[in-house]
């Protein structure tokens, strides 16, 4: 949604259409008519129903003003209504002229300088479509300096020399100094120098830019014409630049990453000889997929000239053939997959796709772990011999973590092991809750774990939008509740449990759970609801295995910025309570949800 639908109370009142707390509708002229903050902060009317957002009103309530696009009358908007904003049509000119000049951009975290991605300085981004995408889901941008965008920038932090600020080239107004961007040159390396307050951004640099916000303030650039660094100008830094700093950046510029390279090390006449020695060294160690995928690199990267697909099939079909594991190593990796299969049991189909060995040598090994007793069979499944941990101590068992429950700290007392079933409607944002949750847990220094199982989800946009970048949070979408192993003592948090039969969520639930006895930790489970009386689907068996239930419901469903969090069970509550409710608001803008008392006045 954009920002200057904020205002439409604002230019309501300034044209004169508000009557007693309630606002003229365009349609019928009488005043019953309010704004919907959640839904772009629409005009509704009691009669009339919607009305339409702030462009569909200047529409309707200025003729003349009807024919002109969404984008011209927000430049209109700006100007009538003195607004302190950026408009999409000098956004749109800032990033032609990004695109214009060859720019390579780097998504940077909200209202801040971090890049978002890792390895960010390996990856291009020169499509201004991506960088659109960026501004809207909240992120700011960067420009990388050096080569790849053709550009260098002295960044002052401090006191500007006039021959400098008059520079015909192109500028950015920061926060507490100035960008002056610079034709790229190679010979001024990436690098501070602390007696001018001067940062000189190079190869492996980046700014941020124009239109980003940067601790709450804006950027402003002249887009001027980008010139060459004046010589004078050039000789001066070089002179007071430190050698030994500059050396050191040289060296690290050996060590960068590129996967676009190829040598010549493998000749043709010794590569059939040479990849069946390796394909039997990586047998020893390897399963055929892993083989394949290091042989198939060796062969592209490596071999000149490289294999035809004929020639390197051939090669895996005759690895196939060969194998030099023994008896015990296939015993051992058949005992650690059934052990890490659900409830420890698994079919000797099971295993030999699952570890890609031949059915012979699986029905050979499964006979030694008969006999020897390491398991037993039912009907047509392995499993093991369980071996009981007993122990007469028990301090030290069930410790309350040592972080707080976003959302639910002064409700419940949390321990390790626990589970969390959060539930929601249909199309409530229970995604946009886990994001909240991820946020919380990272300001408190954790690193969860999120497994999106929604089709089309969109957590990376609402991540972007939450100020989480890449590296924050591990996620996954291919977590299988039914049979995925959880990470020891870890944070997980699982968006949404979908059953593809309900009458098997015991089985899921009941997975989940050991998983948690085993490795400890703590999962949040989301759920759906029924949309007609918000009950659970399967009630009895969700409820069965959490310490702690909850729902998330909207005040009002047409409008989603007012919930609460209706806790129906809680297995330690902190004051003897088994229900609660805490009623939070939602900020489409900044998509955070928070309970009202964290909010305030």
């Amino acid at each position: 949604m954009r920002e200057i639908f904020k205002y439409t109370e604002d230019y309501l009142k300034k044209t004169e259409k508000r009557r007693n707390n309630m606002y003229v509708c365009p349609k019928c002229s009488k005043p019953i008519a309010a704004i919907r903050p959640f839904v772009e902060y629409s005009l509704f009317c009691m009669s009339c129903q919607k009305i339409g957002n702030l462009f569909e009103l200047v529409r309707l309530f200025e003729k003349d003003k009807n024919y002109l696009t969404d984008e011209e009358i927000e430049q209109y908007l700006k100007e009538f209504l003195k607004l302190d904003i950026t408009t999409e049509i000098e956004i749109d000119n800032a990033l032609d002229f990004y695109e214009k000049n060859g720019f390579d951009l780097v998504p940077i975290i909200k209202n801040g300088k971090i890049p978002i991605e890792k390895e960010w300085t390996t990856k291009e981004h020169k499509n201004k479509k991506e960088w659109k995408d960026w501004l809207n889901n909240g992120l700011n941008i960067g420009i990388k300096t050096g080569k790849c965008s053709n550009v260098i920038v002295i960044d002052f932090d401090g006191e500007i020399p006039e021959e400098l600020s008059k520079s015909n080239t192109l500028k950015q107004k920061t926060k507490n100094g100035m960008h002056f961007f610079f034709r790229y040159d190679s010979d001024l390396p990436k690098t501070r120098i602390d007696k001018l307050k001067i940062d000189i951004e190079n190869n492996g640099g980046q700014v941020v830019a124009y239109p980003s916000i940067v601790e709450d303030c804006k950027r402003t650039i002249n887009l001027e014409e980008i010139s060459e660094l004046p010589n004078d100008w050039k000789k001066f830094i070089l002179s007071k630049i430190n050698k030994r700093t500059t050396l050191n950046l040289e060296e690290e510029k050996k060590f960068e990453i590129n996967e676009d390279f190829h040598e010549d090390l493998i000749k043709e006449g010794n590569r059939h000889h040479i990849m069946m020695s390796l394909g039997g060294i990586l047998r020893r160690k390897l399963n055929m997929y892993d083989t394949t995928f290091v042989l198939d690199i060796l062969n592209k990267k490596l071999s000149s000239p490289s294999m035809s697909r004929i020639e390197f099939d051939n090669i895996v079909k005759s690895l196939e053939k060969y194998t030099s594991y023994d008896d015990v190593e296939i015993a051992k990796k058949i005992l650690d997959y059934i052990r890490r299969c659900p409830d420890q049991e698994a079919t000797a189909a099971d295993i030999q796709f699952g570890l890609y060995l031949k059915k012979a040598e699986v029905d050979k090994t499964l006979g030694y772990l008969l006999k020897e007793e390491y398991i037993i069979k039912k009907n047509r499944t392995f499993h093991l011999l369980q071996k009981v941990d007993w122990r007469d101590t028990f301090m030290g068992e069930s410790n309350p973590i040592k972080f707080k429950m976003p959302y639910f700290h002064d409700s419940a007392t949390f321990r390790d092991g626990d589970m969390l079933v959060i539930g929601a409607k249909a199309k409530v944002g229970k995604t946009h809750i886990a994001m909240n949750i991820i946020k919380r847990l990272v300001a408190q220094g954790i690193k969860p774990y999120y497994a999106c199982l929604e089709s089309g989800s969109r957590f990376p946009i609402i991540s972007q939008s939450l100020a989480l970048k890449e590296g924050d949070y591990w996620n996954s979408l291919k977590f299988k509740p039914e049979s995925s192993e959880l990470k020891e003592n870890s944070i997980t948090i699982i968006d949404w449990l979908l059953p593809g039969d309900y009458a098997n969520t015991d089985k899921i639930f009941a997975h989940l759970s050991n998983q948690l006895i085993r490795f400890g930790g703590l999962l949040i489970v989301f759920v759906q609801i029924r949309d007609s009386n918000a009950e659970f689907f399967a009630k009895d068996m969700v409820a069965f295995f959490p310490s702690f239930v909850c729902k998330y419901l909207y005040n009002d469903d047409s409008d989603g910025s007012t919930g609460y969090f209706k806790i129906e069970y809680m297995r330690e509550s902190v004051d003897n309570r088994k229900k609660l409710s805490i009623p939070c608001k939602y900020d489409m803008f900044s998509k955070e949800l928070k309970r009202l008392d964290e909010i305030g006045d």
